[in-house]
């Protein structure tokens, strides 16, 4: 077939007598497969997440044996200029690569690239050095880029068995900083309902939406923005693929030496404590969002830098973060901050120069999903010194690796001055891991990166200066890699490692380090990785427990997860008939309420709304070791759930020992 598709996407297959799609007595898209049976999304009342073909540009429906029209079906297999070769994008869009320009477009270029598009980057184009990912300008560009910011599609090097090397995943360059994230800087749709904090979208084995809390691990077909107690769902996590040990890769080189990692258990990862800290135990004039990104994030007291007082004025001594142990119990051999903020600039490179830090590893991207994850606190390259607090800031050059890149700062105070190397890790979403385009779980490039640092760190003299890691908020991605590091050393040091021991050592310094499930599953993925490229003989120590509860032996899977679905539909119909979520709060009601704490009979109570749904279930209350007794004092109308006005009345009521 020779039918030529224009920028449109469409073209001489548009009349080539396909049906492309129907539409229902209203105009709305109906679906075409037979007695569909894909759970429909009710807060927007549309079949299966709807039916338009999801290729930019393209108007068409879905076609009945695909997740793309049937142009964009036909067009996978038209013919191609020397050079371009097609590519499929999140396993269901179509893309063509031009390897000689470096351009990706959605549309058909032409059998001999007479409708190829032309780049308009401002990023220089450049071959991808071996082992490096190569990226291809998207054109057109979406029409709400943000400015300053382009639109990618990067090929990584082949990096297992089950990657395609034309598997491309969308990043985003921003042209000022010249650096490359794998966060979208563009906010969500404005159809596109957030979930609450921590959730997120994934897809079954029928390709059905599930949706995961990353919080406690639990999978569910109930939409929480629906549904006010999401009930788990044992099919999900029986239907995925189990950890086969012993097909883990090893050297050619026979392993002698056996490393001990601990098993992985979400049940064990929940029940630990979160060590939270409350807006009480800091200064009074730093109670408030100007110096804190978010006001159930507070840091420990016994552990907080403290900045030396300026002008007699108590707010220049507070900055949110804290020193971090080492695997050795070092008191100060990290230390976990959050992201700058826009009061908190001067604060931040105080810290800096008071400890004479000499690393810096930054994983977050400044902008994500339409946030400001954290201010701009360097220069890039080309770019005059910033100056902060009286201390000047002069990028002297940048080199970049496979997922991050370094950059020497010279800092300058006075007479005073030295070097710094900041290690920019890129491809870190906000409350999610690294992945490889197919969705696997990679580590390599945090685990170079990681050996990088510690070559690094060698060179200082002791007693070595701490290393700064941060993030956004300064406890998911920062746990995560500082507990990585500690298992690292302690592989080499003792061939033993327990991720859980770790976070519950690291988190008496600053609160929730490693702070969802997802997280702690990727820092137990990347000890197995790093014991494979160590050429290691891995014995796993315990049972691993993912938190679902088991399926019986000879249960029909299949049929399971359809009773599931049709239970979770009748639930999410129920909700949908009475409004939804009654209790569901808005993200800035969520940061804007303080954590509350009491004591009931002798015990502590808190009250801690872990997903930000604005509510404390059972499950929550339990992650913070609360009685059963104490939760059923607290939740007055005995519905299950506990809302931020039953624990202000519990405490107005004069509770026993409450306070």
């Amino acid at each position: 077939m020779s039918a030529t598709i224009p920028a449109n996407g469409l073209g001489g297959l548009a009349g080539s007598g396909i049906e492309l799609g129907k539409t229902g007595p209203r105009g709305e898209p109906v679906c075409k497969r037979v007695k569909c049976k894909r759970m429909r999304d009710l807060n927007k009342n549309q079949l299966c997440g709807g039916h338009s073909c999801p290729v930019p540009g393209c108007p068409e429906s879905k076609s009945s044996s695909d997740d793309i029209c049937e142009v964009h079906t036909q067009a996978r297999t038209l013919p191609l200029p020397k050079g371009w070769a097609c590519a499929v994008i999140e396993d269901k869009i179509p893309v063509y690569l031009d390897s000689k320009k470096f351009v990706a477009q959605y549309s058909y270029p032409g059998a001999k690239g007479e409708a190829a598009l032309k780049s308009t980057s401002k990023k220089r184009t450049e071959k991808p050095k071996k082992g490096y990912p190569a990226v291809y300008f998207i054109a057109p560009q979406p029409e709400n880029m943000p400015a300053d910011w382009e639109q990618f599609a990067a090929v990584p090097p082949k990096m297992d068995d089950k990657d395609n090397v034309l598997a491309p995943m969308l990043v985003y360059f921003n042209t000022k900083m010249g650096t490359m994230q794998a966060s979208d800087p563009r906010p969500p749709p404005e159809d596109q309902d957030p979930l609450p904090a921590g959730w997120r979208k994934g897809f079954d084995v029928d390709g059905d939406v599930f949706y995961i809390d990353d919080n406690s691990g639990m999978m569910t077909y109930d939409n929480p923005c629906l549904v006010d107690q999401p009930t788990p769902s044992a099919a999900i996590r029986a239907s995925l693929p189990a950890r086969d040990m012993s097909r883990r890769r090893q050297s050619t080189r026979k392993a002698k030496v056996t490393w001990t990692i601990g098993a992985l258990d979400v049940d064990a990862f929940g029940a630990l404590d979160q060590v939270l800290s409350f807006p009480d135990d800091i200064p009074e004039c730093v109670r408030n969002k100007t110096h804190n990104r978010y006001m159930d994030i507070i840091p420990n007291p016994s552990s907080v830098v403290k900045l030396p007082e300026i002008g007699g004025n108590p707010e220049t001594t507070y900055i949110n973060a804290n020193y971090v142990r080492s695997h050795d119990e070092d008191a100060k051999t990290y230390i976990a901050a959050q992201g700058p903020l826009p009061a908190t600039l001067d604060h931040f490179w105080r810290m800096i120069w008071l400890d004479r830090v000499h690393i810096i590893v930054m994983l977050t991207g400044l902008l994500e999903q339409g946030k400001v994850k954290c201010e701009r606190y360097w220069p890039a390259h080309d770019d005059p010194p910033m100056t902060f607090a009286g201390i000047t800031v002069t990028n002297t050059g940048v080199k970049s690796y496979p997922g991050y890149a370094v950059s020497n700062l010279k800092v300058a105070s006075g007479h005073e001055s030295y070097h710094l190397y900041h290690f920019f890790y890129t491809g870190w979403p906000d409350h999610g891991i690294p992945r490889t385009p197919s969705g696997l779980i990679y580590t390599d490039d945090i685990i170079n990166l990681l050996r990088h640092m510690q070559e690094y760190n060698r060179r200082q003299k002791e007693p070595r200066p701490p290393i700064l890691v941060h993030c956004s908020a300064g406890i998911g991605r920062t746990g995560t890699l500082i507990a990585l590091d500690h298992a690292m050393h302690m592989l080499e040091n003792n061939c033993a490692a327990d991720p859980l021991g770790i976070i519950a050592g690291i988190r008496k310094d600053r609160c929730a380090l490693v702070q969802h499930t997802n997280q702690y599953e990727y820092l137990h993925e990347a000890c197995l990785r790093y014991a494979e490229i160590a050429n290691r003989v891995i014995k796993i120590a315990g049972t691993e427990h993912f938190g679902e509860k088991a399926v019986e032996a000879g249960v029909d899977l299949a049929e399971l997860r359809q009773k599931e679905k049709a239970e979770a539909q009748a639930r999410m119909q129920a909700a949908s008939s009475r409004g939804g979520r009654q209790r569901l709060l808005t993200g800035s009601q969520i940061n804007g309420e303080i954590r509350l704490r009491a004591t009931y009979r002798g015990e502590q109570l808190k009250f801690v709304d872990i997903d930000g749904d604005g509510t404390m279930d059972w499950r929550e209350a339990q992650m913070q070791g609360m009685s059963r007794e104490a939760f059923d004092a607290l939740d007055g109308n005995k519905d299950g759930v506990v809302t931020l006005a039953e624990f202000k009345e519990f405490l107005s009521k004069g509770a026993p020992g409450s306070s």
